[in-house]
């Protein structure tokens, strides 16, 4: 393994493990504010804006959006931060952390199904057999824990549409990638986020009259923290390093690394949180994972070969294609 890819998998785990994280500081935060779900995020992008403020004016980073294509970072910031985000937490206020965990590990199939749809992608029959596994863990989990009237389910509905939305985000992400750097795709989604959920929080709490809890509840003291680390270490600390990850790693290598979220949402849900694990959630979770790193491997087996191939198609071509039947030369 290079240096570069030693960097690039580093960062990788480190986002992994900030982002798994998250889902326990969201948790903490909608029970302080009563499940006030736009509440909490204008808080958290109020925070992530601010911070990234203070480093461009440091000039630690670099913003420039002068003669780049703006329309590629709208649709890109109109489906992750404000519509993935607003799934994620609604759905995170139905549904144990742990099992959020384990629903975000079909992000990669789901990102691979989308690329078939937009961009054309092909995959395997291998690969279709493995998406297929992934998906049947997510469905096992979903039909095991159902219970007639449980509201819960909802959640999980709601969550599975934060991760098609995640997937979305990632091809979208590719073509903004072509124009804008790390840091200015990541600034762009926290001023959308910041903007879009500070107007609709102050909607909500105009209608309930409560605009004065509103203004004032960035301050308590027992959010300090969940929104620090929501706002400043997930949200830009975290997707400035999946970035360098994509920088120096394969989309699919990330993608591999993204599944060892399971592991840190299962501890904080389980061990932190005290939420309920049983028996199908690990049935489920293998599953998913078996499935989504199926896929990767797969895919890596296709590279490889396609590598070879077109090796040997340049060496071929370098000897005019003789082949063995003789050199003319």
């Amino acid at each position: 393994m290079s240096k570069k890819e030693k960097i690039g998998c580093l960062a990788g785990i480190t986002a992994i493990v900030i982002m798994g994280f998250s889902f326990y500081f969201s948790k903490i935060a909608l029970n302080e504010l009563n499940n006030q779900v736009f509440s909490l995020l204008s808080y958290r992008f109020t925070v992530s804006i601010l911070g990234v403020f203070l480093l461009e004016r440091l000039r630690l980073i670099k913003l420039d959006y002068k003669g780049k294509n703006i329309k590629k970072l709208i649709g890109l910031c109109l489906v992750q931060p404000v519509a993935y985000f607003i799934f994620e937490t609604i759905g995170l206020s139905m549904v144990s952390s742990s099992e959020a965990g384990l629903m975000m590990a079909l992000l990669p199939v789901i990102t691979i199904i989308m690329g078939m749809i937009i961009l054309g992608e092909r995959i395997s029959l291998i690969q279709g057999i493995f998406i297929a596994i992934s998906i049947g863990g997510a469905l096992f989990i979903n039909l095991m824990g159902y219970e007639p009237g449980d509201s819960s389910n909802l959640g999980r509905i709601i969550f599975l549409m934060a991760v098609i939305l995640g997937a979305w985000h990632g091809v979208l992400l590719r073509e903004a990638s072509e124009e804008f750097s790390s840091m200015e795709r990541t600034a762009a989604m926290m001023a959308t986020g910041a903007i879009a959920f500070i107007s609709i929080a102050l909607v909500q709490n105009l209608i309930r009259g409560t605009v004065k809890d509103y203004l004032l509840g960035i301050f308590n003291i027992k959010l300090l923290f969940p929104l620090l680390f929501l706002g400043l270490a997930s949200a830009v600390l975290a997707m400035f390093l999946l970035n360098t990850a994509y920088t120096y790693l394969e989309v699919k290598k990330v993608s591999v690394i993204s599944n060892s979220m399971i592991i840190v949402t299962i501890f904080a849900g389980v061990v932190l949180l005290k939420e309920s694990f049983y028996w199908y959630h690990i049935v489920g979770s293998l599953l998913i994972i078996v499935g989504a790193i199926g896929v990767s491997i797969f895919d890596d087996a296709k590279d490889v070969s396609q590598g070879d191939e077109q090796r040997e198609h340049n060496y071929c071509d370098q000897d005019n294609c003789n082949l063995g039947y003789g050199d003319d030369r």
